[in-house]
């Protein structure tokens, strides 16, 4: 028993249009053609937009009618059906409607294959012909025939999404992407500029923090490594305020969302209770400060709502609270 047999006789190049020549043999038991992806057949390094395609049938030849495909990796047929219906004795050539366009990461499962056949080691010659070039148009000639397709042949990238297109899980196709390690700066870069992004030398990606809202402000790092951020930088002014002791509630500083910290000091001769809020009591409170107490908060997650106060008993003397 003899298996069948796809071999890539010849690949040329004649006035622009490429050549894929193979020879197909089917088994001599049970007449079938192997399948067989052009990079099996040795093809590596090319890309371009499917023309034509061309069939020889052998001695002895395959049975009338057969078909010829050029699958993808999702089962399409890149020759868009013009492979169908072979003759069994008669030379054919037909274009490939569309030009659908392949790439080099194709060529893994791109699969030809020959089906209708039930002649034992069955011959046919399979000639495909395209072009590097995505949009070539107009008539070439190569491989002993005219390939003719006016207009602009169209270009199908079914790996391609575009901007903003929807993405659908477990079929959309995606590219490992590579990145680059550049310590030095290098060229500045204008509006829509491409560029590869980078990476450092343990291969984590570099990247900015920005503003959800507002392109280009980002944050800052110092030459020592120190990250910017604006609740622990520090402040050139402050407003300060004194509140008479009083045996009722008195606001002692008033709400302020760009407060970055505060401080009260309790000069009275009786004790305060300091309230996170409006109207503090003896029993709502949040700190309580005795004669001589202070009370300060800064930094991240500083409260930045009213503070209120209220005194055991109204004697002499004040709060004295600053705010920056």
């Amino acid at each position: 028993m003899a298996v069948g047999t796809v071999v890539l006789t010849s690949h040329n190049n004649v006035g622009g249009v490429r050549s894929i020549v193979v020879t197909a043999t089917a088994s001599n038991t049970d007449a079938s053609f192997p399948t067989a992806t052009l990079f099996g057949l040795g093809l590596t390094d090319i890309s371009g937009a499917l023309l034509a395609i061309a069939t020889n049938p052998g001695s002895p030849a395959p049975t009338d009618n057969y078909d010829i495909t050029l699958v993808d990796g999702d089962g399409l047929d890149r020759l868009n059906g013009v492979g169908v219906d072979r003759d069994t004795t008669t030379s054919e050539r037909a274009a490939v409607t569309g030009s659908p366009y392949f790439t080099q990461g194709e060529l893994g499962s791109l699969t030809l294959t020959i089906t209708g056949n039930a002649v034992n080691s069955a011959v046919v010659v399979i000639t495909l012909y395209y072009s590097s070039s995505a949009s070539a148009a107009g008539s070439s000639s190569g491989g002993g025939g005219a390939v003719t397709n006016a207009g602009t042949f169209a270009v199908q990238e079914s790996q391609i999404l575009a901007d903003n297109a929807g993405f659908t899980d477990g079929t959309t196709k995606v590219y490992a992407a590579g990145f680059i390690f550049d310590e030095v700066a290098g060229t500045a870069l204008t509006e829509n500029d491409v560029a590869a992004p980078r990476i450092d030398s343990k291969r984590a990606t570099v990247g900015v923090i920005e503003d959800a809202t507002t392109r280009g402000r980002r944050a800052t790092v110092s030459a020592s490594g120190a990250l910017s951020v604006d609740a622990l930088s520090g402040s050139s002014s402050a407003t300060l305020a004194n509140q008479t002791d009083q045996a009722t509630a008195a606001t002692l500083i008033a709400s302020n969302s760009a407060r970055k910290g505060f401080a009260v000091y309790n000069d009275s001769t009786q004790p305060m209770y300091l309230k996170f809020g409006a109207t503090a009591s003896a029993t709502d409170f949040t700190t309580k400060l005795d004669p001589g107490g202070y009370y300060e908060m800064f930094g991240v997650g500083v409260y930045t709502g009213a503070v209120s106060g209220i005194w055991a008993a109204d004697a002499s003397g004040s709060s004295r609270a600053t705010e920056w």
